[in-house]
């Protein structure tokens, strides 16, 4: 008994100092299937590609938990989806004009654990969970040529056990999933997975 209300008062100050990212009332943290639709035309019909700053609008935004796992992510993005994007770039272009294609990422929902709230609440912090939103755009028509989402979550326990480490797995693992569907896509258009599982 003691135990769990020790745990509640943690959990409640974690919130509190922003080390939880919270979820407004309403929001749940899904994608909208397992597979993401394939492209409008396969990648390979353009011949330049640029890559958008991630970004995160409100409520996300501001909250401090939730502002360290987009430059988190934004890492991984980087470091993932650029040497793609160089590798592409690097290739004679078949077009004249070159056509070019926009990357957008953005954080669309999230809830994240910190690590110090991992520390002190455990299990009782919940799920991490986050779903990334990719604008790909004609950049000469401003054209929608698709708009993959993809999402992973840490589970409470994971958290808990690896003290933070699988929260922080997640966000490298949809950074992951978005280059996997800029590769699968750009000989052909075949859609890919979102990361949601089957239920």
């Amino acid at each position: 008994m003691r135990n769990g209300v020790l745990s509640s008062i943690l959990f409640t100050l974690a919130v509190a100092f922003g080390a939880i990212g919270t979820v407004h009332a309403g929001d749940k943290v899904v994608a909208s299937g397992t597979r993401n639709p394939p492209p409008e035309a396969a990648l390979a019909s353009y011949d330049r590609f640029e890559m958008a700053e991630l970004a995160m609008g409100k409520p996300y935004a501001g909250q401090p938990v939730n502002d360290k796992a987009r430059d988190t992510l934004a890492v991984h993005l980087n470091g993932q989806v650029l040497p793609w994007v160089l590798e592409k770039n690097a290739l004679a272009a078949k077009n004249e004009p070159p056509r070019l294609l926009r990357i957008e990422p953005r954080i669309d929902q999230i809830k994240t654990v910190s690590k110090g709230a991992r520390f002190w609440a455990g299990a009782m912090a919940g799920k991490s969970r986050v779903l990334v939103k990719v604008r790909l755009v004609d950049a000469a028509s401003n054209a929608l040529i698709a708009e993959p989402e993809f999402y992973q979550h840490a589970g409470a326990m994971a958290g808990a056990y690896s003290m933070g480490a699988a929260d922080q797995g997640m966000l490298e693992r949809v950074a992951q999933l978005v280059v996997e569907y800029l590769r699968g896509n750009y000989d052909a258009a075949v859609g890919g997975p979102t990361g949601m599982p089957e239920k």
